[in-house]
């Protein structure tokens, strides 16, 4: 490639990058029931991130100051993937399964991804334009 069409690349690349949506999802589990929301989370989430493309990256965490917290953080590849993973039809059926082990509604917050690390394209990342 000539360096016009690596800026090309890398310019439509960014440009994909900027559109990523950040999910972070914690949990309150019931006291004792960490492990119990896992297995819900494992039998329904686990196997359809692996399966969707529109999710770029998912961590599934525990807190390691609440001993009943847990952490997911995701990265979707747009605000439709998110949305769409969101509202498939098996996701009633997920809440309603982990209900039974979560002592209050979860904490969500939504973000715009603007740098990250786990892109090898540069030494620094990827960052928009301004």
């Amino acid at each position: 490639m000539n360096l016009q069409c690596d800026r090309m690349y890398e310019t439509s690349r960014t440009q994909r990058k900027m559109n990523n949506i950040s999910l972070i999802v914690q949990h309150r589990s019931k006291p004792g029931h960490r492990d119990r929301l896992r297995s819900v989370w494992e039998r329904f989430i686990k196997a359809c991130v692996v399966k969707n493309p529109g999710h770029l990256a998912y961590y599934f965490s525990y807190d390691l100051e609440d001993p009943d917290r847990v952490i997911a953080f995701q990265i979707f590849s747009d605000i439709q993937a998110k949305d769409e993973f969101l509202n498939s039809e098996w996701y009633p059926n997920y809440l309603e399964q982990i209900s039974e082990h979560i002592a209050e509604p979860p904490i969500i917050t939504t973000a715009s991804l603007i740098w990250s690390k786990t892109d090898r394209s540069t030494e620094q990342g990827v960052m928009p334009n301004r």
